[in-house]
């Protein structure tokens, strides 16, 4: 009964603000972009890029610690699913690429 409450209490207190957010980035993103060509607009629009992927791998994180408490209270369901490495390699790049650029070496990944 606690693990419920807990769950209940991090997916309003966390996850409702971080998709509103992720929403709200998105469409100013969308309307942004059209005046992509001046360059400063264009780092704008990157600098959001980052900001949504890393509230993207927050409400990832958080998803991992509500999976947590459902492992812990029996009420979880394992299930296969299909996903594209690609897409996660980049997504892992997008996160690391401006830290790795600061220090002027590459990040490169190579899928086999």
């Amino acid at each position: 009964m606690q693990a419920e409450g807990y769950r209940a209490t991090l997916n309003h207190e966390l996850r409702t603000p971080i998709e509103s957010c992720i929403f709200l980035l998105d469409k100013l993103l969308d309307e942004i972009s059209l005046r992509a060509k001046d360059p400063k607009v264009a780092r704008q629009c990157q600098r959001m890029k980052m900001i949504i992927s890393q509230l993207t791998f927050a409400q990832a994180f958080i998803e991992d610690i509500l999976n947590v408490t459902q492992l812990k209270s029996d009420d979880f369901q394992l299930s296969e699913a299909a996903f594209d490495p690609h897409k996660v390699l980049d997504f892992i790049k997008g996160i690391f690429e401006p830290l790795v650029k600061a220090k002027g070496v590459a990040l490169n990944f190579n899928v086999v």
